[in-house]
């Protein structure tokens, strides 16, 4: 058995612990339009969720550009790498068909995470 180590955090003067099996998952709603616009505001929110289990969810995404595609595939690589948990789900139609344009799928996009 494994033993897990609390995690200090601190919110608005608070000291929270929390164990790995108590992390929330935070979730990103993508917007219709994913442009070039899009792909900047992705990064941030993407930035400010970072080290946290992480949805995003795309089934209003109607157009996709590149630009966001490659938000999207750095932000799995980076959960990745940080061993957390990271998916794109309900992916629509237009954001599949983007992602194979590219030769890529939306489980490209996906990162389990340590004993996920």
């Amino acid at each position: 058995m494994r033993m897990v180590q609390p995690r200090c955090l601190m919110n608005h003067g608070m000291n929270f612990k929390m164990t790995e099996n108590q992390i929330e998952t935070s979730h990103i709603q993508l917007p219709e339009e994913l442009d070039v616009i899009a792909a900047e505001q992705l990064t941030v929110e993407l930035l400010n969720e970072r080290g946290s289990a992480l949805t995003v969810k795309a089934d209003q995404v109607c157009r996709v550009t590149t630009p966001c595609v490659q938000v999207l595939v750095s932000g799995a690589a980076t959960w990745r790498a940080d061993d957390q948990p990271f998916e794109v789900i309900d992916a629509s139609p237009e954001m599949i068909e983007a992602m194979e344009a590219l030769g890529l799928s939306i489980e490209d996009l996906s990162s389990k995470g340590a004993d996920h």
